[in-house]
């Protein structure tokens, strides 16, 4: 039956449960915010994307400026002539459309007519998409894009910004669906390529704006989108620069298909650092855009959780494994506390490509991390000062116990109370076997009970008395009268004056 020193146990160890929780919670809470433990969120995220990658889709092609194609050809840049000849090769077999990944803002003064040749090409295919940067260095009048000549402007189906967003770690995980000018901004360059493709697309704005944006525009970014990759550097169908200009290549590889020009030789054009990456391999840039192109072909998306949402992920698992501390053993409560860790984990990698929700699991894992520790922490210090407390009032009530002096100054502090608590367990059995013996030579039949009237010991004499057997097996100070009932034992006992039996609960409670 529990005493008021146990409850009040229980009461102070639900109180510092409450105080760990509240404030684990609080921790927890704080540290969900999206802004927070970026590099051990990343490291998760990427992992998944890693562990989770798809084929790509077989309607989309690239044709590479490779370093193949440069030793037949010569270095870069190279005449615009071949450019338009590319073009024609490529639109005489029916692709959907052809994004050229190369910017072309400045005439051709060693060659003028190859700008006509390109123009010409770009605007008998009419289904060709060029790209759109953001002007970098000083202040020039206009609306801050590096963009094609007017005429090759005119001559493209769509424009589309090649730029990418780069994490504070210098990986790229994500860009802008829209970038530029607020008044007319240009869409990502895959989504101006689904526009020509799917003229039926919903979403695509006009191919050109009516009204072009003032001088000194504000160059603004809107949509951000998380890009799920679908594999590393390499992924996709791609074709030799050289081999298509030359013909070399099947006769349907491009028709019906999103077409991608652009380089992926080393040291020309941009490279990327991606979470699919493997080996410090960088991605070229017109990878990337195939990797986002091949996300929307697939219906893949990929969005940040809402950050309550996210808290409530972090926070259900921290919970669990409290209420586990609480409720079950030490053991049990540290397998639940690694199995909800790893559970944390698991979801987080697997739920973007089931949910297209992407999780934020570092803070559930700190949690998950301190939770066993702060409690043990918790109950080591209580343990121990109860048994100080025990010891103390041992000592007071007469129980040599050495809990200061030279004879405890050995170990740690949780040492030295287990070594008081073996030497008090060795005096109180001495002590028992003292009883036990002086008990054994009373001549009389000898009972001890509790306060509730159990029997705790009983000497041979008693035993003889009540069940007619001296010697029995096992202890004989308590076998087999432990635990019975004093009242059930001597309930025949009458008292002579009253004729009332001489032993009840209420004469032992009394």
């Amino acid at each position: 039956m529990p005493t008021q020193h146990s409850r009040t146990r229980n009461q102070q160890r639900r109180v510092e449960w409450a105080a760990i929780a509240l404030t684990l919670l609080a921790l927890v809470a704080w540290l969900s915010a999206p802004s927070a433990l970026p590099r051990t969120n990343h490291l998760v995220q990427d992992t998944g994307l890693r562990l989770v990658s798809r084929p790509p889709q077989p309607g989309i092609a690239v044709i590479a400026v490779d370093d193949r194609s440069i030793g037949v050809i010569g270095r870069w840049p190279w005449r615009r002539a071949l450019h338009a000849q590319l073009i024609q090769n490529v639109s005489h077999q029916a692709p959907l459309v052809i994004g050229m990944d190369v910017l072309f803002n400045e005439e051709d003064l060693d060659y003028p007519e190859d700008d006509l040749l390109l123009t010409d090409a770009v605007a008998r295919s009419g289904r060709v998409v060029l790209p759109v940067m953001q002007r970098q260095g000083p202040y020039e009048p206009g609306d801050g894009a590096d963009r094609p000549m007017p005429a090759l402007e005119q001559a493209a189906a769509r424009l589309g910004h090649v730029h990418v967003a780069t994490d504070e770690d210098g990986v790229v995980r994500s860009l802008y669906a829209r970038e530029g000018p607020a008044s007319a901004p240009w869409q990502h360059f895959s989504i101006a390529m689904r526009c020509v493709a799917t003229p039926s697309l919903g979403g695509c704005p006009p191919a050109r704006w009516s009204d072009p944006p003032a001088d000194g525009a504000r160059w603004e970014r809107a949509g951000r989108r998380l890009i799920p990759y679908a594999g590393g550097p390499g992924h996709f169908t791609t074709y030799s620069y050289i081999d298509v200009l030359r013909g070399e290549v099947p006769a349907d590889a491009f028709r019906g298909k999103y077409v991608l020009v652009g380089s992926i030789a080393a040291g020309l054009g941009d490279m990327f650092a991606t979470p699919v990456g493997q080996e410090s391999r960088l991605m070229p840039g017109v990878e990337v855009i195939a990797q986002v192109l091949d996300a929307d072909l697939a219906g893949v998306h990929i969005h940040s959780a809402p950050p309550a949402l996210n808290m409530a992920f972090n926070l259900l698992p921290v919970v669990l494994a409290l209420l586990a501390l609480l409720l079950l053993g030490p053991f049990a409560a540290l397998l639940t506390s690694i199995a909800l860790g790893a559970l944390a984990l698991a979801l987080a990698v697997l739920l973007p490509a089931w949910s297209g929700l992407q999780f934020a699991p570092a803070a559930a894992l700190i949690g998950l991390v301190l939770a066993y520790p702060l409690w043990s922490w918790r109950r080591l210090s209580a343990a121990a000062q109860f048994l100080r407390l025990q010891m103390e009032n041992l000592q007071r009530q007469g129980l040599v116990i050495p809990l200061r002096g030279p004879a405890a100054s050995t170990g740690d502090f949780l040492e030295r109370r287990i070594n008081a608590v073996e030497y008090a367990s060795r005096q109180l059995r001495d002590m028992h076997h003292f009883v036990s013996e002086s008990l054994q030579q009373l001549p009389s039949p000898t009972m001890v009970c509790d306060t509730e009237g159990r029997i705790l010991l009983a000497n041979t004499a008693a035993r003889r008395h009540l069940l007619g057997v001296a010697e029995v097996e096992g202890d004989p100070m308590v076998w087999p009268l432990q635990g019975r009932q004093i009242a059930d034992v001597l309930g025949d006992l009458i008292d002579i004056a009253t004729e009332q039996p001489l032993v009840t609960p209420e004469r032992l409670g009394s």
